[in-house]
């Protein structure tokens, strides 16, 4: 929490070069972001009420760590079509990172927009913002990290991912 509140630090630097050396850095002209998926608290207006103290602590918010923080922007849940715009027009799209890894085993890598609305309504059931998305690109991975590894030409999400999921679980449960 000392490097939030803008003085003098001390940094131990460990060098396989130089050895170890104690280095003094000022935190007041740095910049600090914090960003989280805390969906959930968005509408609240933080005072420093004890009743609000109490309420940013049982939100996860240590009174400490807030009242470092000078400027505070509270973002909307997300819904499903700003999921799909993340999906499928941002730069670090789950989605987009899930074709480069396609092309890298060299798999043509093809879906549908059925697929994209199905993926962005269960982000929107898991209630996590953006994190949801790539967790869901991170099992996606793992199930079709057999099919990356053969010598299919393509991997293919057409229909809904639930439906994927339950074909690939269908496939791993019988040893097929």
């Amino acid at each position: 929490l000392s490097y939030l509140e803008g003085r003098d630090v001390s940094l131990l630097s460990n060098s396989f070069l130089f050895g170890r050396n104690e280095v003094t850095f000022n935190t007041s002209k740095v910049t600090f972001i914090l960003c989280g998926a805390f969906q959930d608290i968005t509408d609240k207006e933080y005072n420093y009420s004890s009743e609000t103290i109490m309420s940013m602590i049982k939100d996860g918010y240590t009174d400490e760590l807030y009242g470092r923080i000078g400027l505070k922007l509270y973002m909307p849940k997300y819904t499903k079509e700003d999921y799909r715009n993340i999906l499928i027009n941002s730069d670090i799209s789950p989605l987009k990172s899930f074709a480069v890894t396609c092309e890298a085993f060299d798999k043509k890598f093809i879906y549908s927009a059925r697929f994209i609305d199905s993926v962005a309504e269960r982000a929107v059931e898991l209630n996590e913002g953006v994190r949801g998305l790539t967790n869901i690109f991170s099992e996606l991975t793992l199930m079709y990290s057999d099919d990356l590894l053969s010598d299919i030409e393509h991997i293919a999400l057409m229909e809904e991912y639930d439906v994927l999921k339950q074909r690939k679980d269908m496939i791993r449960g019988y040893g097929i």
